[in-house]
């Protein structure tokens, strides 16, 4: 069974959440290479009901994959990462930081069904450049928003503070960054988890597979990569 992480930038009241699902294919050598699965945009839904809904897809995903679905776990999004690790999802919880610093480590916290982690905003942001400079990251066809994500990777760009000691990663006055956000936290979780997404799951115990109906989106089942 292949591997999936699944991801969630929760946004605001007024701003999208988005979704991003990303395969982990493992190349000759040991590489790993990431394809774009699944994106979604969501608007006007309510904490709780985001939750729900990015629950019923994990379990959907869980048929085909080893799904580990790995949340913003900042602000709004404590209540979507609370409830699946109620409902035994095994979420990770990423929490973000302004820091710049190349050696720091993520500190990780494990308890009852899921796991947090605080990670530097340069950490995640040198894993989306890594994917995409190395070659490492594709797109599947058919993708329902993967116009906007590969718009979004093109105009929202890194910015650190005049003593560098912070980093932010923001898209321009009237653009979007929801989806680039969200592909950032998937790009890093595939490359910290290793060999396997199973890892996680390790620390946790089992997450069976569950049959129920999936949020909206774009899913696509092409095996072309551009």
């Amino acid at each position: 069974m292949s591997d999936l992480v699944l991801s969630l930038d929760v946004g605001g009241k007024v701003d999208f959440a988005a979704v991003i699902g990303l395969e982990i294919h493992h190349a000759f050598g040991g590489e790993k290479v990431f394809r774009v699965v699944h994106t979604d945009r969501i608007l006007g839904l309510s904490t709780t009901q985001l939750g729900d809904s990015f629950l019923a897809l994990t379990r959907h995903f869980a048929s085909r994959y080893s799904v580990v679905p790995v949340i913003d776990a900042r602000g709004v999004g404590a209540g979507p990462f609370d409830a699946l690790a109620d409902a035994g999802a095994q979420p990770l919880g990423i929490l973000a930081t302004s820091g710049f610093s190349q050696a720091s480590r993520p500190k990780v916290e494990a308890g009852g069904h899921a796991l947090s982690m605080t990670v530097s905003n340069d950490q995640l942001i040198r894993s989306l450049r890594a994917a995409m400079t190395e070659n490492h990251l594709k797109f599947a066809e058919g993708l329902s928003f993967g116009d906007e994500l590969k718009r979004e990777l093109l105009t929202t760009t890194p910015s650190l503070t005049e003593k560098k000691k912070s980093t932010s990663f923001s898209a321009p006055s009237g653009e979007h960054d929801d989806l680039a956000s969200a592909l950032m936290l998937a790009c890093w979780a595939a490359r910290w988890l290793g060999t396997s997404g199973q890892g996680v799951r390790r620390r946790l115990g089992p997450n069976p597979p569950q049959a129920v109906r999936p949020m909206g989106g774009g899913t696509s089942n092409s095996a072309a990569w551009t």
